[in-house]
């Protein structure tokens, strides 16, 4: 419902409609009227900051007045489209600006859809918001029946509370109540059970059918005879045959483009000072290994999420918590609220925090199976993926700083045609654990790629327990010039000095290590 309030056209029309009738009683001269208006528009513009629907609706307004100084029919197509050409001579970059995007294709759809405004604005950026957002709302329609009939009061009472709102306080009230009513719109149908649903982002073939369609329905007036010739005319039918063979050579490049393979691939997010991995195998399991924090910025909701669905996963096969800090699980508590889950796995717990007791019972609410594991478990992913579960050990737990040292230590396995890779996730355990690791696995601790345990903190990564796993790669989620002094400079000289490439995320980004034939690995840093 945003852009009720958002600074665009309805804002523009409103003001001019205001001034025009105020200036019409002082100056008798309309073209006169006219220029003030459109030097009023330019201050209207630079005063409200310049945004994109602001500048798209004051450029569209003046080329109205202008065309009516001059005496010229004004043509909304025209008008729109160069408008559209100057945002971008401004700023080239608008066009990633989504606010832009929004803008120029409500009043599109307005202009040229005979529907309702709000059904039409909804059919005109329906792309553009599943391309961003991710999501569908099926209760739009109810929110903005209501706004509709209060949008016109809330901008005309705002703009006179501006000026006069010192002298009469209950225009402000008036105004006040009146926004207080459309938020509370907004949070009683935000709530509804439909308001919101998470989709991955489509194809780019979709948005070209899509916008072909509904571009045929607002510009071909006649549709019928279209159509009728479209199938009686020969040279009709064979431009169109044209098209089809050229959009479908276009699509089959994109498909070719875009076509990876079924390889498994390790992504390490960047979630700031926290922990996330997301492992693809080679039969398109998913799985999703801890998932940042949840503080004041949830990672969980703003990277996580975006991020699955942009790489259209909908759904996760395993979602895997090391232990409860909120640094590892916080993130994950929006996942599986909103995401399809299947299991969690989670490691005996040595206490039970809040932050435990409150997943379990969303993951109850949810019935999502919840598999509880310790040391000699094997956890069978598909035929080529296995995790074999290190620690913790139910018999023995750690007592000295329980829920970082009792974390859940997991040894990613994929095995196909002889060949072995390995990694190991390792949570936030420290010297004690590390070496009852040491006593207990010895060799076995060997992997290929290590997740540094504890965000490479001094109190983790000890001699012994880096020497038997021995990795050729070392990966370390942290946040860029963190309080904590994370990673220590001690934990990445030892890492260097036994030949291990270190990739963190404050550094890096996101790190993927795509799995190669025989044994090879491909690094791929989002920050080269």
């Amino acid at each position: 419902m945003s852009h009720v309030i958002a600074i665009s056209g309805t804002h523009v029309v409103y003001i001019i409609v205001a001034i025009k009738c105020v200036l019409y009683k002082i100056i008798k001269s309309k073209r006169l009227v006219n220029i003030i208006l459109i030097v009023f528009l330019i201050f209207f513009a630079i005063f409200t900051g310049v945004s994109a629907s602001c500048v798209r609706a004051c450029i569209m307004m003046g080329i109205i007045l202008i065309s009516e100084i001059l005496y010229r029919k004004n043509d909304f197509f025209t008008t729109w489209c160069f408008s559209l050409a100057i945002i971008l001579i401004i700023n080239f970059y608008n066009i990633e600006n989504i606010g832009m995007w929004l803008s120029f294709m409500s009043v599109l759809g307005m202009q040229k859809l005979n529907l309702k405004d709000s059904f039409a604005v909804q059919f005109a950026i329906f792309p553009i918001i599943l391309y961003s957002f991710n999501t569908i709302s099926l209760t739009f329609f109810i929110s903005n029946f209501f706004a509709s009939f209060i949008a016109g009061p809330i901008l005309i009472l705002g703009y006179i509370s501006l000026g006069l709102g010192k002298y009469f306080e209950f225009i402000v009230i008036i105004e006040e109540l009146l926004l207080e009513l459309l938020f509370k719109i907004a949070e009683i149908v935000g709530n509804f059970k439909f308001s919101k649903i998470y989709v991955t982002t489509p194809n780019i073939i979709f948005f070209i059918i899509y916008y072909i369609i509904l571009f045929f329905i607002m510009f071909v007036k006649n549709k019928k005879i279209v159509i009728q010739k479209l199938l009686l005319d020969s040279k009709l039918r064979f431009l169109l045959k044209k098209l089809v063979i050229i959009l479908g050579f276009f699509c089959l490049i994109y498909i070719t483009l875009n076509f990876k393979g079924n390889k498994a691939i390790i992504i390490f997010l960047d979630v700031s000072q926290g922990d996330c991995t997301l492992i693809k195998t080679k039969t398109n399991k998913t799985i999703l290994i801890d998932g940042g924090e949840n503080g004041d910025y949830d990672y969980g909701e703003n990277v996580v999420l975006p991020y699955l669905l942009k790489h259209k996963i909908s759904s996760l096969d395993y979602v895997m918590v090391s232990h409860f800090d909120s640094d590892h699980c916080g993130g994950l508590f929006f996942i599986i609220e909103n995401l399809n889950v299947s299991n969690i796995i989670i490691g005996y717990q040595y206490e039970k925090s809040e932050n435990f007791l409150n997943f379990i019972n969303i993951a109850k609410e949810k019935e999502i199976n919840v598999l509880v594991v310790k040391n000699g478990d094997r956890l069978q992913i598909d035929k080529y993926t296995y995790f074999d579960i290190l620690f913790p050990m139910k018999d023995e737990m750690i007592i000295e700083n329980a829920i970082n040292n009792n974390s859940l230590v997991a040894k990613l396995n994929f095995i196909e045609n002889n060949s072995n890779i390995s990694m190991l996730f390792t949570g936030d355990i420290e010297q004690i654990a590390e070496e009852k690791l040491v006593s207990i696995y010895g060799n076995i601790l060997k992997s290929d790629i290590l997740k540094v345990a504890h965000h490479g903190s001094n109190t983790s990564s000890i001699d012994e327990f880096l020497k038997l796993v021995n990795p050729k790669i070392a990966l370390i989620g942290v946040g860029k010039n963190n309080s904590f002094g994370h990673p220590s400079i001690y934990t990445i000289k030892k890492l260097e000095e036994i030949g291990v490439n270190v990739y963190r995320t404050d550094e890096n980004g996101e790190i993927d290590i795509i799995l190669e034939n025989k044994n090879e690995l491909k690094i791929n840093k989002f920050i080269q």
